[in-house]
């Protein structure tokens, strides 16, 4: 029993020692004092880590998104969180998490200046360069500009090595540059091309750049209602009046994969404005390369000396607000076809401005009407709208508009229902509900019009009345 006992106590009072020792070592252990110039960086950029201790190991938890060398400089690589940790023996260790920023249209750095170690050496039987890539992809060329003291004054000199890939080294020798004509050099910069980038670390100053390092070729591309995107089936989307300015860029855009901002030119010398009609107009942006993109419109021209015009304008000058946004101005238009129209089963249906004018002189009319009215005030009030028509069935036909808001197209059915239903900048999902449950009164051909917004800005109202 009292072995026992002893034995006990033996291992309790190792345990207690080993415990004892750790948390002296621990607690031992320094504290490595160090600032970080900042805790974001863009690609391509660096930031400093800056320490007084000496030989302090720097490593990063993902090299792909930024790297670090023996100085503490972090290079950004690619968008993402690192972290950048500082080791010493003796020390605790010490972390930074970086976040790397994209950097505006810039690709992601594949090699880092960084990521070049370079050793050369002078002797009478000349200059030899060694470049090894420590990186994790292949170099396509490395230029190292170096500056030379000679006896006959200042000198500078280039060296390239292609294709070095990770892990491996290339040896240049120059043969001219030997003791003792050389007193003196200096590496003054380093240029890394790998993928699209190229990286350049300016040594003498200390400062690091990157942009592009392969040659554009890609023109701008346009986007928005161009081509065949600017109309569906005959409807086309823009109208423009004669003798007003139109913003295009409303509708149209250009992106370049290189330019931050590209601007595109109108060329309207193909428009009648003394006659309303249909026509194209031609769009054209150049980047900085000198990529060139063309593309095409069709708009609606129409006259702004029209009847039909005029009394619109009449309508809306008491009714909206130039300053107001698209979705506040329809949904006034709405309010006031709801309020101030009466259903009548009847209308010419031989012209949209007709009916239009016969809409807004009597406040009366059928669906074509009231879709008609719509059609005009939404024109004049600057937002653009087609027509959207029930597919052939057993009910009668019906008649309604589609609107665009916010970047997409939404259903404008003015016209009132016993249940008093509002039909103010639907989706497909809120409007075809109703039909189902309504005879089929929405069902619509979706291949005649353009693609709907998803996104519900406005809800399916019941019971309202004016």
């Amino acid at each position: 029993m009292r072995r026992r006992l002893h034995y006990f106590l033996l291992i309790a009072l190792m345990i207690v020692s080993v415990c004892f020792a750790e948390t002296v070592s621990v607690s031992a252990a320094k504290k490595i004092s160090a600032t970080i110039s900042a805790t974001s960086v863009k690609v391509g950029k660096t930031i400093q880590i800056t320490t007084k201790l000496k030989n302090v190991t720097f490593t990063s938890s993902d090299e792909k998104i930024a790297c670090v060398d023996a100085d503490g400089t972090v290079s950004g690589k690619k968008p993402g969180t690192v972290t950048i940790s500082m080791k010493k023996k003796g020390y605790q260790t010490k972390k930074f998490k970086i976040t790397v920023k994209k950097n505006k249209k810039l690709p992601n750095v594949r090699v880092a200046c960084d990521e070049i170690l370079v050793t050369e050496s002078l002797t009478d039987a000349g200059f030899t360069v060694t470049v090894k890539n420590d990186g994790l992809y292949k170099a396509d060329k490395i230029v190292l500009t170096y500056g030379f003291e000679t006896t006959l004054g200042t000198q500078k000199k280039t060296y390239t090595v292609e294709n070095l890939k990770k892990n491996k080294q290339k040896t240049v020798i120059d043969n001219e540059v030997i003791l003792p004509d050389v007193t003196t050099y200096q590496l003054m910069k380093i240029e890394v091309y790998a993928g699209d980038g190229l990286m350049t670390h300016n040594l003498s100053k200390d400062k690091y750049s990157y942009k592009y390092g392969t040659v554009d070729t890609k023109a701008p591309v346009f986007g928005g209602w161009v081509n065949k995107d600017s109309y569906k089936k005959g409807q086309v989307f823009m109208t423009v009046y004669a003798g007003q300015d139109f913003d295009y860029s409303q509708y149209v855009s250009v992106e370049d994969d290189r330019d931050a901002k590209v601007t595109f030119t109108v060329d309207t010398s193909k428009v009648d404005w003394k006659k309303a009609g249909v026509y194209k107009v031609y769009f054209t942006a150049t980047d900085k390369a000198g990529n060139e993109a063309t593309a095409y419109a069709k708009i609606n021209v129409r006259l702004t000396t029209t009847e039909i015009d005029d009394m619109a304008d009449q309508v809306l000058d008491d009714l909206i607000k130039d300053w107001w946004t698209d979705k506040k101005k329809a949904e006034a238009i709405y309010t006031y076809l709801r309020k101030s129209f009466s259903y009548v089963d009847h209308s010419d249906k031989s012209s949209w401005e007709k009916s239009a004018k016969y809409g807004l002189m009597y406040e009366s009319g059928d669906c074509f009407t009231y879709y008609a009215a719509a059609r005009i005030l939404l024109t004049r009030a600057g937002i653009p709208n087609i027509m959207i028509k029930k597919v052939p069935g057993y009910s009668s036909n019906h008649w309604w508009n589609l609107v665009y808001i916010d970047g997409g197209w939404y259903h404008f059915d003015t016209t009132p229902r016993k249940n008093q239903a509002m039909f103010c900048l639907l989706t497909d999902t809120q409007i075809l509900s109703y039909s189902k449950k309504n005879g089929n009164c929405h069902d619509f051909d979706s291949s005649l019009y353009p693609d709907r917004a998803t996104k519900e800005i406005n809800k399916l109202i019941y019971g309202r009345r004016y």
